[in-house]
């Protein structure tokens, strides 16, 4: 969704008559969408390490108590 609007702004600002300010809209679109994209990353890899340790975590924990008993 977010893509799409920003592929149409740069579509619409085009018509500059020198093409300066549509380059320093289409790299701040670009820069912006890199950034989510870099943030999301983080979130998905945090969010794997997290399941990925508490799942180490269980079979330690449950290893663990089936030994003690």
């Amino acid at each position: 969704m977010f893509l799409k609007g920003a592929k149409r702004a740069r579509r619409a600002h085009r018509c500059d008559s020198d093409g300066s300010w549509c380059r320093v809209t289409s790299h701040s679109l670009s820069h912006s969408s890199q950034i989510i994209i870099q943030i999301r990353n983080f979130w998905v890899a945090s969010l794997c390490l997290f399941l990925a340790c508490s799942r180490i975590f269980c079979v330690l924990h449950f290893t663990l108590f089936r030994l003690s008993f």
